[in-house]
Formats: C-alpha cells, sequence, structure tokens
C-alpha cells in the first residue's frame, strides 16, 4: 500500500507537468506575400571589395549569406529565384519549400549562368512573369541584388521596370558594391520609384543585413517565425490512472479496516 501510495503521488506530479507527444511540423500556409529575388551571377559579382570575419569576401558570396538568413526568416511567404548574368534563368519558381530553395542558392557560382554579361533587364523581367502566374497575392515583390552594371539584354531595365508597376509588382534593388558608380545608382534608383519600391546601396556586409532587415519590416510576413510542432496532449492518461490508483487504495484501506 505504501508503495503504491508514492506511485500515484508520483503520476499526479507527472501529469502536473501536462505530458505531450509530439506528431510533426504543422504545414505552414502561405501568407499571401510572393517574392521573386533576381540575382546577379556576372563575373563582376567576384569583385572582393566586401570585408567578412576579418577577411576580403566578394560581392556574390556576401550576398548568398544574407540572403540565406532572409528565406530563413520569412517560412510563410513563397519566394523564388531567379539567376542572371547574360540571360536569365529559373532557379527556383515561388515556393514555401525553402529548403529546396536554400540547397539551389548555396550552388551558385559564377559559371551557373554560362552566358556573359549583366542583363538586368532580362533578370527583372524573369521574375515579374513568375509572379504574374500566381492569382492568390496580397503582395508581389521583386528584390534585385546587382552591382548594377548593365551592359546586355534584349530588354531593357527601364521597360522591366515600367512592365512591372503595370501589374502592381514592386522592386527593391539593392546595389551591391563598396563603390557603386553613379550610372549604376540612377537605374536602380529609377527601376525601385517606378515601381514604388525603395533602392539601397550595400558597401559592407552590416549595410547589406540591414538593408533585408528593413525590407522585413515595411514587408512584413503574416506569419513570421518558425513553424509550430504539432502536439497532441496526454495530460488525462495520468490523471486518469491516478485516480484509479487512488480508488484502489482507498478500497484497499476499506478492506483492512
Amino acid at each position: 500500500l505504501l508503495l503504491l501510495r508514492w506511485l500515484a503521488l508520483a503520476i499526479c506530479i507527472f501529469a502536473l507537468a501536462r505530458p505531450q507527444w509530439g506528431e510533426g511540423k504543422q504545414r505552414i500556409r502561405a501568407s499571401g506575400i510572393d517574392i521573386v529575388v533576381s540575382m546577379d551571377l556576372s563575373d563582376s559579382m567576384l569583385a572582393e571589395d566586401f570585408k567578412r570575419l576579418g577577411r576580403d569576401a566578394n560581392r556574390l558570396d556576401v550576398s548568398k549569406d544574407v540572403l540565406e538568413e532572409f528565406i530563413k526568416g520569412r517560412p510563410s511567404d513563397r519566394i523564388g529565384i531567379i539567376a542572371f548574368s547574360g540571360k536569365a534563368y529559373i532557379a527556383s519558381p515561388p515556393t514555401l519549400n525553402h529548403s529546396f530553395l536554400l540547397e539551389n542558392l548555396d550552388r551558385f557560382t559564377t559559371d551557373t549562368v554560362p552566358e556573359e554579361g549583366t542583363a538586368i533587364g532580362s533578370g527583372i523581367s524573369a521574375a515579374i512573369n513568375r509572379l504574374r502566374e500566381i492569382k492568390d497575392s496580397k503582395s508581389r515583390i521583386v528584390i534585385l541584388m546587382t552591382d548594377g552594371e548593365e551592359n546586355t539584354g534584349k530588354i531593357k531595365s527601364q521597360e522591366a521596370a515600367t512592365a512591372a508597376a503595370a501589374i502592381g509588382v514592386k522592386i527593391y534593388t539593392i546595389g551591391i558594391s563598396a563603390e557603386l558608380d553613379s550610372d549604376g545608382a540612377h537605374i536602380l534608383r529609377t527601376m525601385a520609384e517606378v515601381t514604388g519600391g525603395a533602392f539601397f546601396a550595400a558597401q559592407s556586409v552590416t549595410a547589406l543585413a540591414e538593408i533585408t532587415e528593413h525590407i522585413d519590416k515595411v514587408e512584413p510576413s503574416a506569419i513570421n517565425g518558425d513553424p509550430d510542432y504539432l502536439t497532441r496532449d496526454w495530460t488525462i492518461v495520468p490523471i486518469a490512472l491516478a485516480l484509479l490508483m487512488i480508488s484502489g487504495l482507498a478500497y484497499l484501506g476499506v478492506r483492512e479496516t
């Protein structure tokens, strides 16, 4: 009887801890904010004019690192990536499968797109076309990450920006260069202004990280954070067991008397 009393007490204490059993991750619902990142993979992105951890770092590697953190911080947004240099290619359509997205991002090099040059207009146009296909968007955004040196492409950047504005797509342009030239800055600023977006000059790793944080604030995700876990509450089980044992103890106590 003494053992049963201690066991019943232990089970009651266990019940107070509200035991739960995990059943897997919750399915993420799209927030309605759709983002396509158009990333410059031209040879000029290999310029090492950034500092990271006290060492020289090239524009592309820094861009990839910051973009990875941006993607991880928006789990409920559909995000796609366009890779461009002389031409533009779809690296990933807008998706909630961010693991797939980050795997593609990790593989990016300046050899990913074989055509040489920097076709900013083509990169924007390809991004717009992906967003045009999504019918249930609350907000459609293009983030252009480039050093601003447009020198090729059938579609000019201003034409692409005008097309984006016509269908309500905002363009946030990020000039990734420690010394962004005035012509490049003018092109990027004009594109952003035409569409209601914003232009940023990222001249350091810190500045680039602050820019993505700013975009997070002005284009907030409906659900921002890690997905919850689905769990089942098992508190009732130890409570029922403890009540059963207490009843048994009471019965046995009566029997003894």
